[in-house]
């Protein structure tokens, strides 16, 4: 991971055009501020997460914090560099990891099914073609994830059987694995590259006699 100190002038509306583009057709095009909207929210959703030793989505209020359809930005093309694109895709994954997560959690009404949202994130995951096997399984253990959201037995409304308690386990398994990688892994990554460019800082003051 490169740190790049010009974040914001990657998307520059003068330099840059991004799309959605789903199925092979764009369908509209992204604006600076929409993009830099959805970078915020997943630095909150990663920020939050830290909080805890796994996902934990009955903790975000949804409707208030993070209400965007993000599953849409899993189809960004255009001026977009893969790693910008990745890191993205995989705060889109976390977020939808969370909302799944908060069914699980049992706080009450969840927001993706309040809101019947279930369909639309059915088609973004189906359509989601990933980069690289690392996001191939990053998307499926999010799809364990959805696989049980309306299973009264594992969301224990009614009495588990021996299958049910299996499944709610992988359920925790997937949950557990995409912390690691999508919370974890992520800060220590960053932590990683902040020392490699400061380490390259202070070759370059030393290189000019400026250490003394």
């Amino acid at each position: 991971m490169d740190i790049d100190y010009f974040q914001q002038s990657k998307y520059s509306p003068e330099k840059f055009r991004v799309m959605i583009n789903f199925d092979g057709v764009a369908s509209r095009e992204v604006s600076y501020l929409e993009l830099s909207k959805i970078l915020k929210d997943i630095a909150f959703a990663r920020q939050q997460s830290a909080n805890y030793i796994s996902l934990c989505g009955g903790e975000f209020d949804f409707i208030e914090m993070l209400e965007v359809p993000y599953w849409e930005y899993l189809f960004l093309s255009g001026d977009i560099q893969t790693d910008e694109l990745v890191n993205i895709q995989e705060g889109c994954l976390l977020i939808i990891s969370l909302m799944f997560m908060e069914v699980y959690d049992d706080v009450g009404s969840s927001y993706i099914i309040s809101q019947n949202l279930l369909g639309q994130i059915d088609i973004a995951l189906t359509s989601f073609i990933p980069l690289s096997d690392r996001l191939m399984q990053i998307k499926e253990n999010v799809m364990v994830l959805r696989r049980y959201v309306e299973d009264d037995k594992v969301l224990r409304k009614s009495a588990p059987d021996n299958s049910s308690i299996e499944n709610e386990i992988n359920v925790q398994k997937s949950a557990a694995w995409l912390f690691t990688e999508l919370v974890e892994n992520y800060f220590k990554t960053t932590y990683e590259a902040f020392e490699v460019e400061r380490q390259k800082s202070l070759a370059r003051i030393k290189s000019f006699g400026l250490d003394k």
